[in-house]
């Protein structure tokens, strides 16, 4: 499958959009953007005592203007109540943000909860980094900086290496995975 690579961490740890779901993708964007930018309705915050890891939640962009917000599916990895931010996952962008203040979160209505998430989050499969501590797999960043300039050239194309019957990734051994590998 062709794909667009992004976001990218290292060779273990990036995320694709495959080229095939782009117009879908933008389409249900500004699906959320209009919705979103149309509701300023109190019932859509989110109060502190509503945070919980794992929430659902959609994120407005800090770099958006207040009259055209741009708005992101998101999930809570972590909270602090002392001061009201969370650490987020984008799911459909395959990012993560620190220290998010609460006033930008909205609950995430069912018809968008529902739909799929846009971005399978990757590794090369078969290729490790050259370390003698297998519990922590780290990359040089020659190695990381030379993987983001090939992956920079081209359009990517993914070979998913096989499917379980429920349709989830998985790995040779079969162990099920929530992400997908690629060569």
């Amino acid at each position: 499958y062709e794909c667009m690579i992004i976001a990218a961490l290292n060779p273990h740890c990036f995320t694709l959009q495959l080229k095939q779901d782009a117009i879908e993708f933008d389409k249900f964007q500004r699906e959320i953007n209009e919705f979103y930018n149309e509701i300023n309705d109190k019932q859509y915050f989110v109060t502190p005592e509503q945070i919980r890891i794992n929430l659902c939640v959609i994120c407005a962009d800090p770099k958006s203007s207040d009259n055209d917000k741009i708005w992101n599916r998101s999930q809570i990895l972590d909270f602090d109540l002392n001061d009201n931010t969370v650490n987020l996952f984008y799911v459909d962008l395959g990012t993560w943000e620190e220290y998010v203040p609460i006033n930008r979160l909205r609950y995430l209505i069912d018809s968008f909860h529902r739909h799929l998430v846009f971005s399978l989050t990757c590794r090369l499969a078969h290729i490790s980094p050259l370390n003698d501590n297998k519990d922590n797999i780290t990359w040089p960043n020659d190695a990381t900086d030379q993987f983001l300039a090939v992956i920079d050239q081209a359009l990517p194309e993914i070979e998913l290496l096989s499917f379980g019957k429920d349709g989830c990734f998985q790995d040779r051994k079969s162990t099920r995975l929530n992400s997908s590998h690629i060569t």
